[in-house]
């Protein structure tokens, strides 16, 4: 498993472990669920990305995020 995966397997396993615990049926985790969960990680990510210059990041009036490669304006 790469590191997205196992990011997305543990993510699940999470999801799901809460929701037997709670005696939740089905105990599956949504999409939703999922990316509410990696979010913050993936966040994270594209922070340090954009602080060691090598994403340039650039907001939407509407406060969307947009990246871009630094330097590379093709």
């Amino acid at each position: 498993m790469d590191e997205i995966q196992q990011m997305l397997y543990d993510a699940v396993k999470e999801i799901q472990s809460t929701k037997r615990s709670n005696g939740q049926i089905p105990s599956l985790a949504t999409m939703d669920e999922i990316f509410n969960i990696i979010k913050p990680e993936i966040i994270e990510a594209l922070s340090t990305l954009c602080r060691e210059n090598l994403l340039e990041c650039h907001e939407t009036v509407n406060r969307n995020s947009l990246f871009g490669i630094t330097g590379d304006r093709s």
